[in-house]
């Protein structure tokens, strides 16, 4: 399910979630229904159902209820799909809160990711010292170990150039994002 779900195929994705939810709840098996209202709520959303976000506040709810990684995935997922409809404010909201859970359970790669979605978010925000010190951050630890989420951190730091009147700077940010 989650496979389709990245791959836009949400209909799919939502059809074999429901068939797994509906084996691992009378299984017990909580710490995977977390991951399957996580995907579900995502794909939900993304079909263009609001009322996936109920599904991905659930899957939090419960991961976190047992200490579950997934919890993080969770956060991260719920914040995209709010910020694809317009709400900022939680969006950032959730990403700090999921920092803070990540941070707590001591999971980089969440961690990771989560930093640059807070360069976003202080970008949005019209933080743009902060931002720029934090995509600057994010892309020289890039360098020793590339990361996914270093496009969003070129984006952010190219569009700050530009408008601070750096153009080559700006050029050159955009010509790594695309290689990248």
């Amino acid at each position: 399910a989650r496979f389709h779900m990245l791959g836009g195929r949400v209909d799919e994705a939502i059809r074999l979630g429901l068939e797994a939810l509906a084996m691992a709840e009378p299984l017990g098996l909580d710490s995977l229904r977390v991951h399957i209202l996580n995907t579900i709520g995502a794909a939900r959303v993304e079909a263009g159902d609001p009322e996936g976000v109920g599904d991905l506040e659930r899957g939090i709810e419960l991961g976190l209820s047992l200490n579950s990684p997934q919890a993080g995935r969770g956060y991260i997922n719920l914040a995209s799909m709010l910020f694809g409809l317009g709400d900022l404010d939680a969006c950032r909201r959730l990403h700090e809160e999921g920092m803070a859970w990540s941070r707590r359970l001591g999971l980089g790669g969440h961690m990771r990711w989560l930093a640059a979605e807070l360069v976003l978010d202080k970008y949005l925000s019209g933080e743009w010292d902060d931002a720029e010190a934090e995509a600057e951050a994010f892309i020289a630890g890039a360098e020793q170990s590339p990361h996914y989420m270093q496009s969003a951190c070129l984006l952010v730091r190219s569009a700050i150039r530009m408008a601070r009147g750096d153009p080559d700077g700006a050029l050159a940010d955009s010509a790594a994002l695309l290689e990248h």
